[in-house]
């Protein structure tokens, strides 16, 4: 089974799609594996052994110059060779701002430019896919994309989302979002509906997308092993330290900044609790001031994919926080932070702090293995209960642990996917014969 994957960004191990997609495809020849973006940069990833590039500056060329069409085949870096890439300040506003009518802009240019090419074909003919697996992004000329190769190679194909990218369940006051909103929903249904299965990330997500679609759909998150017996944590220190590591954007500190002020009532006359907070995330004063506080909670800053991964083992609890007003809120509502899932390898207690109606906290809810709160008093409580009972943090990190086994195992959940798609190809090859 050869697998042909259409995405937006490079295939990274370092970014979202691409650390997501080599966790679901580990342990497969890399060299059935093949990919297409549609962006700048470069592939960083021993999980994929072709790459062909679509860049928006080739395809501004390709709009003036209709001879030369844009993308080209490129080579990957070797991880150990990765340096971090300075980004011009245009692409960094553009990517902080996230104007509607910047993604006009870039519809625009997919719509003049030149994309289809000899060397796209040449590219497709010379590996020779079996399926396609399609990341569902709202941009109609990744679903235009696909689409042109499904139909003209024939291909089956499967679509996977991690965000929610159709329904109308968000929130903005900005006509201009609901225009763009309502155009792109016209080709993510027609990227899904040209799918034989959709795997999404949340059984929210599930729930409501097999009401939008009459289409199987799967859950299917990050994985990793959960066959060794836990490692929890035995005993604690005077200072239970709780570490937090990621984005901090979208709102998401001001539920931070609860926690640290709940630490801040709790620790008044005897210091018990520590907050720290790993994040690559731009601070603002505000952020600053609402999360630095003397003894109680310290913004640390960046740190590597392996510091994380330290930082976890050894932290007392570990954090995670959705945002809690409606916006940003509903921006997140389907959606899992595959994060959770290292939180449950690492089995240590958990402090969720956001509203119940988010996919993440519902999980970890459902399966009663963290310490919830969407208050300040809330927080308080719980905490306040570890503290007294560390009996308390050694369950939390056994149901963690074992919520990651039932839901997260890779051997079920990767025999689940690869089975899926080898019927598929199944199917196809008898239709053709």
């Amino acid at each position: 089974m050869r697998i042909l994957v259409i995405s937006n960004s490079p295939w990274d191990d370092s970014n979202s799609f691409g650390s997501t997609f080599s966790n679901f495809f580990q342990g497969v020849d890399k060299d059935t594996i093949a990919s297409v973006y549609c962006s700048g940069g470069t592939p960083n990833t021993n999980s994929c052994s072709r790459f062909f590039q679509i860049a928006e500056k080739d395809l501004a060329r390709s709009a003036f110059k209709r001879k030369k069409a844009a993308g080209k085949e490129v080579l990957p870096l070797c991880n150990e060779e990765k340096t971090p890439v300075k980004k011009s300040k245009m692409m960094s506003f553009v990517k902080t701002h996230r104007w509607v009518l910047f993604f006009w802009a870039r519809e625009i240019l997919w719509k003049i430019g030149k994309w289809k090419s000899e060397r796209l074909d040449n590219f497709i003919n010379s590996f020779k896919p079996d399926i396609i697996v399609l990341p569902t992004y709202s941009f109609s000329y990744i679903n235009k994309l696909a689409l042109y190769i499904q139909k003209k190679w024939n291909l089956p194909m499967v679509s996977y989302v991690s965000d929610d990218e159709y329904t109308l369940r968000q929130f903005s006051i900005s006509p201009l979002y609901w225009m763009n909103r309502f155009y792109q929903r016209i080709w993510v249904r027609r990227g899904i509906a040209s799918s034989k299965i959709l795997y999404t990330i949340s059984r929210v997500q599930k729930t409501d997308y097999e009401k939008c679609f009459n289409l199987p759909c799967k859950v299917l998150t990050k994985f990793l092993d959960f066959d060794a017996p836990p490692e929890c944590k035995q005993e604690y220190g005077k200072i239970l330290r709780l570490v937090y590591t990621g984005n901090i954007g979208g709102n998401r500190w001001k539920s931070l900044a609860l926690i640290a002020k709940a630490i801040q009532e709790i620790n008044e006359g005897l210091p018990r609790l520590h907050l720290e907070i790993y994040t690559a995330t731009p601070i603002t004063k505000r952020m600053e001031k609402a999360l630095n506080i003397v003894d109680c909670s310290e913004i640390k800053g960046r740190v590597s994919a392996k510091e994380v991964r330290l930082l976890q083992e050894e932290a007392d609890v570990l954090v995670h926080v959705e945002a809690i007003d409606l916006k940003n809120r509903l921006l997140v509502r389907q959606s899992f932070s595959t994060k959770i899932v290292d939180y449950f390898k690492a089995a240590r207690p958990i402090l969720a702090v956001g509203p119940t109606s988010v996919a993440s906290l519902q999980h970890l809810i459902e399966n009663d293995c963290a310490m919830f709160g969407n208050s300040k008093d809330t927080i308080i409580a719980e905490l306040k209960k570890a503290i007294e009972d560390p009996s308390y943090l050694a369950l939390l990190s056994e149901r963690a642990y074992e919520c990651g086994r039932k839901h997260h195992d890779r051997k079920k959940m990767q025999e689940m996917l690869l089975t899926d798609m080898q019927e598929i190809c199944g199917e196809k090859k008898i239709e053709n014969s």
